[in-house]
């Protein structure tokens, strides 16, 4: 359970050395000055902020900092299919301690034979018995089973599987309003949401994108598809729903991950499809408490209604791609960078 953070009116940031951590970044003067005045009395106008989002996001969105993060995991590969569904188990089990859950992620690889794309769509059930014994935290094997079998439609068939059958459409959204495909003023579908028609992880969801231009709308309809198939009841707890108001924080993570691109080598960019300005924050305890002391979230609970607001307060400094201070305000927490400041 995350405590509150205290009620405060200050930040401050340490500016020593993390004997583990490289540095991977470039330090602007203004930035040290707020480095140095950490008995600030007030929070950070929004200049200040944004060079402060800005500073921290050059120290930590960078390959040095994710060598144990779980997006390792998907770097270890090269093809989309592999880097989709090695990606998105990854994320399935982002929960602990970084180290473990990349010990853990590679071991489960290593049970698919370090081919995940192939073992999710040819593993008989004999060879889905490597899978026996793994086990990361509350995740076990049959609940890895039930995931492999649920990814299958997805790329069980080229040109179809995109979209598997078991959803009705038109679908509502989580909020009860018919989605509409998203359209420029010319009334055209927009040229970034136009793709060939393609199989996997990445098909599905541009197309559901495309179709509506919601991701809140995205999310629902993929935790539909993906246990539309027979699968044990325990299983679904690990794979968040929006409709109940979860903050989807390893999903929003997996689809930062697949949309987002950049120079840093971070982020893969493999759908085009979706925008960076439709991702939503992946929320945790350090990313929570580092947005709340910044005066960039006030809601106690991190659910999605969180999300919505904490991604809205970053819409202010990066409009098109809101979610790339994720790393920025991660990193300050994890490292202890940035810490509340009581007057």
């Amino acid at each position: 359970m995350t405590r509150p953070a205290a009620k405060t009116n200050a930040f401050s940031t340490e500016t020593k050395a993390t004997p583990d951590r490289p540095q991977c970044s470039r330090t602007t003067p203004a930035a040290t000055e707020m480095q140095k005045e950490s008995a600030a009395t007030c929070r950070p106008d929004n200049a200040e902020l944004h060079e402060l989002l800005e500073f921290l996001h050059d120290r930590y969105n960078c390959t040095a900092f994710v060598a144990d993060d779980p997006v390792a995991i998907p770097h270890d590969y090269t093809s989309r299919e592999d880097i989709e569904i090695s990606g998105f188990l990854a994320a399935t089990i982002a929960w602990g301690k970084r180290p473990m859950i990349v010990t853990n992620g590679r071991r489960l690889m290593e049970r698919m034979d370090r081919a995940p794309y192939d073992f999710v769509l040819n593993a008989s059930e004999r060879e889905l018995g490597a899978l026996a014994g793994f086990v990361h935290r509350t995740f076990n094997d049959g609940d890895c089973i039930d995931f492999i079998r649920a990814l299958r439609p997805f790329y069980a068939h080229s040109g179809s599987a995109h979209h598997p059958a078991g959803i009705s459409r038109p679908a509502l959204s989580p909020i009860g309003l018919p989605a509409e495909p998203v359209m420029d003023a010319a009334g055209a579908t927009p040229q970034s949401q136009r793709t060939e028609p393609r199989s996997g992880l990445g098909g599905f969801f541009e197309r559901e994108y495309a179709a509506c231009g919601d991701m809140r709308i995205v999310l629902s309809r993929f935790r539909t598809a993906f246990w539309q198939n027979e699968h044990r009841t325990r299983a679904e707890k690990h794979l968040a729903s929006i409709d109940r108001g979860a903050s989807c924080k390893r999903l929003n993570m997996f689809l930062r991950w697949m949309v987002r691109r950049d120079d840093r080598g971070v982020d893969f960019g493999l759908w085009p499809g979706i925008p960076a300005s439709a991702l939503y924050l992946p929320l945790d305890v350090h990313t929570s408490n580092v947005a709340r002391a910044l005066g960039l979230l006030a809601r106690k609970q991190n659910d999605w209604r969180a999300v919505e607001e904490v991604t809205a307060s970053l819409r202010r400094f990066d409009r098109a791609d809101p979610v790339k201070y994720d790393y920025a305000l991660f990193g300050a927490g994890m490292d202890g960078k940035l810490k509340p400041v009581k007057n």
